[in-house]
């Protein structure tokens, strides 16, 4: 069971607070033990799904704490180990295909985080981050709509282009996936 869960309840406003509060502090440590980060990563998407159905406070601590930037730095910087790297891609994907107010879709979206995560140049030797990645990207383009678009309509549309990119992939079910994304996205 989490330490996280010890006397507070875990969905609660206070839980999420204490999760933002020890992302913000592992963010330091997470070279050397990234087990306890990725831990409250994982925790933090269980809280926010279910804020974003039950209690608009618990989703607004998120948004307030930014913590999208955070997940963008944790993809974004090469020093964070690859645990890490799939612990905040599984994180988005989660939110991503569990959010249900479309107001808390357009947040995760708007500030260019999401895109800023799609154009990085993941390992594409790394099975596990990669299988990861396409899994995130699969749920992007299926949260495709008009509505949407407009937060990916960035320089070359980088969805697309990743996906495009994805296609010549040495793994046959990534480039299965990098069809099905470029079929979505059509």
């Amino acid at each position: 069971m989490s330490r996280f869960f010890n006397s507070k309840k875990k969905f609660s406003l206070e839980n999420v607070t204490k999760l933002c509060d020890e992302i913000e502090r592992l963010e330091g440590t997470v070279k050397q033990r990234p087990g306890p980060m990725v831990e409250a990563l994982r925790e933090l998407a269980e809280v926010v799904v279910w804020g974003d159905k039950n209690c608009e406070e618990v989703f607004d601590v998120f948004l307030e704490r930014q913590l999208m930037n955070a997940f963008a730095e944790l993809i974004l910087g090469d020093e964070f180990p690859s645990e890490v790297k799939v612990q905040v891609i599984q994180c988005v994907t989660i939110m991503m295909q569990n959010l249900t107010r479309q107001q808390s879709i357009y947040f995760i979206l708007s500030n260019n985080h999401i895109n800023n995560i799609i154009k990085y140049d993941f390992d594409k030797n790394d099975d596990e981050l990669m299988s990861n990645v396409v899994s995130f990207f699969k749920s992007l383009s299926l949260r495709l709509n008009n509505d949407t678009v407009q937060f990916f309509l960035t320089g070359n549309f980088p969805l697309y282009a990743k996906a495009v990119d994805l296609l010549d992939h040495d793994d046959r079910m990534i480039r299965t996936a990098a069809r099905q994304i470029a079929m979505n996205i059509i």
